[in-house]
């Protein structure tokens, strides 16, 4: 992967263990699949060794080193949900402090029309506008803070 600087600018490309456990700035993706209806699926990931989970975008990971951030959300959602042949849209850049330090993330939305959606591998559940909302007002401690952000800033 590639490490960046503060200002994103590449400084050089080390395995990603490596990269992660030194806390170095990356570049990221997080990727929120919306089905035809509008609603957003959200995946249940684990919050480390507390043995907790939250409730997150849809697929996320690191950009890998010379890849493009459309085609690492592309790659993200075929490997985390089996979803190919996507054309994900990017919607924002998220700032570091809802991300977890100085990482570079980029928000995509992606989506297929007419498709079953809920065959989706993984853990998740799909939510429209307003029951994300009052997740995100009523229980902000079941969502990870970048979709907390995302959610409360209207950028899903």
């Amino acid at each position: 992967m590639e490490v960046v600087d503060h200002e994103d600018r590449p400084l050089l490309i080390m395995d990603a263990r490596s990269a992660e456990a030194q806390k170095l700035p990356q570049r990221r993706i997080t990727a929120a699949l919306f089905d035809h209806a509008g609603r957003i699926r959200l995946s249940r990931r684990a919050l480390g060794e507390t043995g907790g989970h939250v409730w997150d975008f849809s697929a996320q990971g690191a950009v890998l080193a010379g890849e493009a951030r459309e085609d690492a959300a592309a790659r993200l959602l075929e490997e985390q949900l089996g979803l190919s042949g996507l054309q994900p849209v990017p919607r924002a850049e998220l700032p570091p402090q809802v991300t977890g330090g100085a990482q570079w993330v980029s928000l995509f939305v992606a989506g297929r029309r007419g498709a079953h959606l809920e065959r989706i591998q993984g853990a998740g559940m799909f939510l429209d506008k307003d029951e994300r909302t009052g997740l995100a007002e009523h229980f902000p401690e079941l969502l990870s803070p970048g979709l907390l952000y995302c959610i409360k800033s209207g950028l899903l």
